[in-house]
Protein backbone atom coordinates (compact mmCIF):
# COMPACT_ATOMS: atom_id res chain seq x y z
CA UNK A 1 0.00 0.00 0.00
CA UNK A 2 2.71 2.37 0.46
CA UNK A 3 3.45 2.62 -3.37
CA UNK A 4 0.11 3.12 -4.01
CA UNK A 5 -3.12 1.44 -5.17
CA UNK A 6 -3.34 0.88 -9.09
CA UNK A 7 -6.66 2.50 -10.01
CA UNK A 8 -7.71 -1.17 -11.58
CA UNK A 9 -7.91 -2.73 -8.04
CA UNK A 10 -9.85 0.41 -6.99
CA UNK A 11 -13.59 0.61 -5.97
CA UNK A 12 -14.43 -3.08 -6.31
CA UNK A 13 -16.94 -4.96 -4.06
CA UNK A 14 -15.68 -7.78 -2.08
CA UNK A 15 -17.67 -10.27 -0.52
CA UNK A 16 -17.08 -12.72 1.84
CA UNK A 17 -19.79 -15.61 2.55
CA UNK A 18 -18.05 -16.80 5.24
CA UNK A 19 -15.69 -14.76 7.07
CA UNK A 20 -15.90 -17.42 10.27
CA UNK A 21 -13.66 -19.52 8.15
CA UNK A 22 -10.79 -17.59 9.75
CA UNK A 23 -11.80 -18.53 13.06
CA UNK A 24 -10.53 -22.20 12.19
CA UNK A 25 -7.00 -20.88 11.61
CA UNK A 26 -6.88 -17.84 14.06
CA UNK A 27 -8.18 -17.57 17.68
CA UNK A 28 -10.53 -14.81 17.83
CA UNK A 29 -8.29 -12.36 19.55
CA UNK A 30 -6.15 -12.38 16.74
CA UNK A 31 -8.87 -12.47 14.03
CA UNK A 32 -10.66 -8.76 16.13
CA UNK A 33 -6.85 -7.47 16.15
CA UNK A 34 -6.77 -8.31 12.48
CA UNK A 35 -10.20 -7.29 11.85
CA UNK A 36 -9.89 -3.72 13.57
CA UNK A 37 -6.57 -2.69 12.40
CA UNK A 38 -5.83 -4.11 9.17
CA UNK A 39 -9.31 -3.86 7.33
CA UNK A 40 -10.00 -0.46 7.79
CA UNK A 41 -7.15 0.73 6.19
CA UNK A 42 -7.40 -1.48 3.40
CA UNK A 43 -10.78 -0.76 2.27
CA UNK A 44 -9.79 3.02 2.51
CA UNK A 45 -6.99 2.21 0.34
CA UNK A 46 -8.82 0.73 -2.16
CA UNK A 47 -12.10 2.56 -1.68
CA UNK A 48 -13.50 -0.70 -1.59
CA UNK A 49 -17.01 -2.10 0.04
CA UNK A 50 -16.66 -4.99 1.58
CA UNK A 51 -19.61 -7.54 2.76
CA UNK A 52 -18.33 -9.79 5.81
CA UNK A 53 -20.72 -12.84 6.81
CA UNK A 54 -20.60 -14.35 9.79
CA UNK A 55 -23.22 -16.94 11.27
CA UNK A 56 -24.29 -16.57 14.47
CA UNK A 57 -23.41 -18.91 17.22
CA UNK A 58 -20.16 -20.14 15.89
CA UNK A 59 -18.19 -17.36 18.12
CA UNK A 60 -18.27 -16.41 22.06
CA UNK A 61 -21.32 -13.92 22.23
CA UNK A 62 -18.26 -11.01 23.26
CA UNK A 63 -16.58 -11.87 19.73
CA UNK A 64 -20.26 -11.31 17.83
CA UNK A 65 -20.75 -8.24 19.42
CA UNK A 66 -17.22 -6.67 18.94
CA UNK A 67 -17.18 -8.09 15.26
CA UNK A 68 -20.42 -5.98 14.58
CA UNK A 69 -19.21 -2.47 16.48
CA UNK A 70 -16.54 -2.60 13.55
CA UNK A 71 -19.12 -1.76 10.48
CA UNK A 72 -20.96 0.47 9.58
CA UNK A 73 -24.06 -1.43 8.49
CA UNK A 74 -25.67 -4.35 9.58
CA UNK A 75 -27.82 -6.40 7.37
CA UNK A 76 -29.59 -9.96 9.36
CA UNK A 77 -31.03 -13.09 7.16
CA UNK A 78 -32.53 -16.04 8.68
CA UNK A 79 -34.70 -18.50 7.73
CA UNK A 80 -37.72 -20.17 9.68
CA UNK A 81 -40.08 -23.58 8.98
CA UNK A 82 -43.73 -22.38 8.86
CA UNK A 83 -45.58 -24.21 6.34
CA UNK A 84 -42.95 -23.40 4.27
CA UNK A 85 -39.66 -21.74 4.57
CA UNK A 86 -39.62 -18.85 4.48
CA UNK A 87 -36.08 -15.98 3.84
CA UNK A 88 -35.97 -13.11 5.75
CA UNK A 89 -34.00 -10.03 5.99
CA UNK A 90 -33.49 -6.90 7.99
CA UNK A 91 -31.56 -3.94 8.30
CA UNK A 92 -30.48 -3.65 11.65
CA UNK A 93 -28.02 -0.54 11.15
CA UNK A 94 -26.71 2.14 9.06
CA UNK A 95 -24.82 4.43 10.79
CA UNK A 96 -25.73 8.00 10.43
CA UNK A 97 -29.27 6.40 8.94
CA UNK A 98 -32.04 5.72 10.00
CA UNK A 99 -33.43 2.70 8.61
CA UNK A 100 -36.38 -0.30 8.42
CA UNK A 101 -35.45 -2.55 11.10
CA UNK A 102 -38.43 -4.55 10.62
CA UNK A 103 -38.36 -8.06 9.04
CA UNK A 104 -39.19 -8.24 5.76
CA UNK A 105 -39.47 -12.17 3.37
CA UNK A 106 -37.71 -12.68 0.34
CA UNK A 107 -38.48 -15.02 -2.45
CA UNK A 108 -36.82 -16.54 -4.99
CA UNK A 109 -38.07 -15.92 -8.47
CA UNK A 110 -37.93 -18.26 -11.58
CA UNK A 111 -34.96 -16.48 -12.84
CA UNK A 112 -32.56 -17.29 -9.79
CA UNK A 113 -33.19 -13.51 -8.54
CA UNK A 114 -34.31 -12.64 -4.68
CA UNK A 115 -36.82 -9.96 -4.59
CA UNK A 116 -38.53 -8.53 -1.58
CA UNK A 117 -42.48 -9.62 -0.65
CA UNK A 118 -44.56 -6.97 -1.55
Amino acid sequence: MKAGIPEVDKRWLHIDDNTGIQLQYNDEKTVMTFTRTRIPSWVRARETTIVNSLVNGITSESFYKQYLTLYDGIIDFKNQEKEDVEHLVRVRLMRGMSCDSRWHRLKILETGEVALVR
